[in-house]
């Protein structure tokens, strides 16, 4: 592992070292248990074809107010990131995919209504895990829905695989060690 040991060995008093079993989280090690409702009871299948996502992230907005000569800042409204998701688009992802963004949206019936407890926004659950395969930490995305479904660029110059990358828009996650 690259880096160093802060404090390391002290002969002469306690040390601030960290212990050989509290190793840090790695990021290969995650698992999507749940995304929205298409794929409740079949996460399983998803582990051979997610390849990367970013983890929720929120920023908190400043409101400014003029006092004087000094500009005060409070915190006024959180903004959550969109998570992405990058799938290998093999030969029933897509179709799973586009199943789930069709609860959002068809050309037929435009942009769906929801209603709680039967809409399109869902629960998404991504859980890190540790190097004994246990997990550690979960992402609990509540009232999620897919935003964007993008393909990846088709090239008759390129031998890479194919990705399909899925943008999801939520209300707000919760966080926690498990």
């Amino acid at each position: 592992m690259p880096g160093f040991n802060i404090g390391g060995t002290n002969p002469l008093g306690p040390s601030n070292a960290p212990t050989i079993t509290n190793e840090p989280l790695r990021a290969h090690r995650w698992i999507i248990q749940k995304l929205g409702n298409t794929f409740v009871g079949d996460a399983t299948k998803l582990l051979f074809v997610a390849q990367s996502f970013t983890p929720p992230n929120r920023t908190i907005e400043p409101r400014e107010i003029q006092g004087g000569q000094l500009v005060y800042k409070f915190a006024e409204k959180v903004n959550w990131d969109d998570v992405v998701v990058s799938f290998y688009d093999v030969r029933d992802m897509l179709p799973k995919l586009e199943e789930w963004h069709d609860t959002v949206y068809t050309n037929e019936d435009g942009i769906k209504v929801h209603s709680s407890g039967g809409g399109y926004k869902q629960e998404s659950i991504f859980t890190l895990l540790s190097g004994q395969g246990i997990p550690v930490r979960e992402h609990k995305l509540h009232g999620s829905w897919p935003k964007r479904i993008e393909h990846a660029e088709m090239s008759y110059t390129s031998s890479e695989l194919k990705l399909v990358t899925v943008t999801i828009a939520y209300d707000w996650s919760e966080d926690s060690a498990l």
